[in-house]
């Protein structure tokens, strides 16, 4: 028996190469691998072969859409990309993933980019692939750097203060959840980073811009900034969804029960006990 060219984890990360756009071509010299061997992991893998014409295909782009972060729109979008994008720079690929049920947003997205490639489809979600040098160097300046999740840093000298709002609400929307803890009735919004000084310049934004105070603990190997009370996940949320261009509607769905439970309850602070966990977004 002869033996294997790749281990599982070598095989897996050829995969999503070759899912965010790259040619098996491409692939196989960076591994200094044959085409055929490429081929072979992604059969055994029952990864669809696309068609040869695939990589001659013109797409038109907006690509200099990242170069200067100027309205809202483009705001929101990074904080998306920051949130769940990946900027793969040696293939210049950068490549958004959402679940399925998420493939509209991800549709208004490739169409605030002026993108007309069709979204791809894996087993679990939709991509939106961009293999454009131009894109991927205006993310890395940016900040949205490859393998950014431990190491990001917040682009607070990259969007104007009147933008910051629309950025965060991208990130919240790919790296956010909400839910009423029915045992101690009480409201909690999180949202998630590796880098903790970028959760920090998140504190420091909410309590200079809306009065709000937050925690931020470890969880796991991640970092969770916390807001605690339901009137201030409730002005938070106002705060990001007024004047947005667009947004997640399952999210906001949830932001507006938990806007009729404030006006239903008053002052009191308190869940009924009789509702079930509301929740959303990745950990």
């Amino acid at each position: 028996m002869s033996k294997k060219l790749f281990d599982i984890q070598q095989e897996i990360t050829i995969k999503n190469i070759y899912l965010s756009g790259v040619s098996a071509s491409s692939i196989a010299k960076s591994y200094n691998a044959s085409s055929t061997a490429i081929h072979g992991v992604l059969k055994r893998l029952q990864v669809q072969k696309r068609n040869s014409g695939f990589h001659n295909r013109k797409h038109h782009l907006n690509d200099k859409f990242f170069e200067i972060i100027d309205n809202p729109a483009k705001a929101q979008v990074l904080g998306m990309f920051f949130a769940d994008g990946y900027n793969n720079r040696k293939h210049f690929s950068v490549v958004l993933s959402l679940q399925i049920c998420d493939k509209e947003y991800l549709e208004k997205i490739n169409n605030i980019l002026e993108y007309d490639r069709p979204l791809t489809r894996d087993k679990n979600c939709y991509r939106l692939v961009i293999t454009r040098q131009k894109v991927s160097d205006d993310l890395d300046k940016l900040g949205c750097v490859q393998a950014k999740s431990f190491i990001v840093q917040f682009p607070i000298n990259h969007i104007p203060e009147h933008l910051i709002k629309y950025f965060l609400l991208g990130f919240f929307e790919g790296n956010g959840n909400l839910y009423c803890n029915k045992k101690r009735n009480y409201y909690s919004l999180d949202i998630h980073s590796g880098s903790k000084n970028f959760l920090e310049e998140i504190k420091s934004i909410l309590k200079k811009s809306i009065n709000i105070d937050c925690t931020i603990k470890p969880r796991r190997k991640i970092y969770r900034l916390r807001i605690a009370s339901q009137h201030n996940i409730f002005n938070f949320l106002n705060w990001m969804y007024q004047d947005c261009v667009f947004r997640l509607e399952r999210k906001y769905e949830i932001f507006l029960n938990l806007a009729q439970k404030i006006k239903d309850i008053g002052q009191s602070g308190r869940c009924r006990r009789n509702r079930s966990v509301s929740r959303w977004g990745p950990y």
